[in-house]
């Protein structure tokens, strides 16, 4: 659970997960794959209201991009992603994008990362209802390049497999 007494250790220990997952050389999956549950964990418990502004946004940054390191690659590693339920918080991000705009990009990257994977994969966060919210980011025109970038590469990327 995110309380004010533990926020600060996990605060760091997502930071430090996050860029432990996307170093180069990435370290194997099977040494970092025990990460998933408790970054889900974070995001699901992540709406304390005593834990507010910018230190909560950073903690979930980076609890975003950890997800989205660990979701690139194999069907395998996205399979794991997928079976921590964290798809619907995904999405859950999308939809209030206009409060969490440092978010957006994460989380795009790591959904995006996750429909690169087999059909199933990509059928799975369809289902969920990925399209509406992409076309509802698509038709914001405050929404940086860089986003509207990224959805149609791992749209591509995703339909070609």
């Amino acid at each position: 659970m995110v309380s004010p007494s533990n926020f600060s250790i996990l605060r760091n220990n997502a930071w430090a997960i996050s860029n432990l997952v996307r170093g180069k050389p990435a370290p194997t999956f099977e040494a970092v794959r025990g990460f998933i549950g408790p970054l889900v964990d974070i995001l699901r418990n992540c709406g304390d209201p005593t834990l507010q502004g910018n230190d909560t946004m950073e903690l979930r940054t980076d609890t975003v991009w950890a997800i989205s390191y660990l979701a690139d690659g194999n069907d395998d590693r996205i399979q794991a992603v997928i079976d921590s339920g964290v798809i619907p918080l995904l999405l859950d991000i999308l939809q209030s994008f206009h409060q969490s705009r440092e978010l957006l990009i994460p989380t795009v990257r790591a959904l995006g990362n996750i429909v690169s994977g087999n059909d199933k994969q990509t059928q799975a966060v369809i289902d969920a209802g990925l399209l509406s919210h992409m076309s509802a980011l698509l038709q914001i025109p405050s929404v940086s390049p860089a986003v509207t970038m990224d959805l149609q590469f791992h749209g591509t990327k995703g339909m070609t497999r």
